[in-house]
């Protein structure tokens, strides 16, 4: 299951003169891509696949991020694409679980029903 996770990102560019630094600080693993790995960008306040883009190297990035459609967003999450992901039954399929920690030692984990 845990290689099924993609790895996950989340970062803010306010501008996009800052893009080398929040690379450098924030997402240093996009820096070290190798030819033709994919990661999927996302704006972090959309849903239902909303304003998703694919990219497999740091200037088609540059060019999604500056776009005109991007310009008002300011926190986007960026995984790492899985190739063959976990399917049920064929499909696709995410888990959306509410949990509250309580505690440190011993800590409870409550999981909502």
């Amino acid at each position: 299951l845990a290689k099924r996770v993609p790895e996950t990102h989340v970062f803010e560019l306010y501008d996009i003169e800052y893009f080398d630094e929040v690379l450098i600080a924030d997402v240093p693993e996009l820096r070290e891509m190798s030819p033709g790995e994919a990661w999927i960008l996302k704006p972090n306040i959309t849903n239902q696949a909303l304003g998703v883009r694919v990219f497999d190297d740091l200037g088609t990035l540059r060019q999604i991020l500056s776009s005109e459609e991007a310009w008002n967003l300011r926190e986007w999450v960026v995984q790492r694409y899985v190739d063959r992901p976990l399917l049920v039954d064929g499909r696709k399929f995410h888990v959306r679980t509410y949990v509250l920690a309580v505690g440190a030692a011993p800590m409870r984990v409550l999981v909502y029903d």
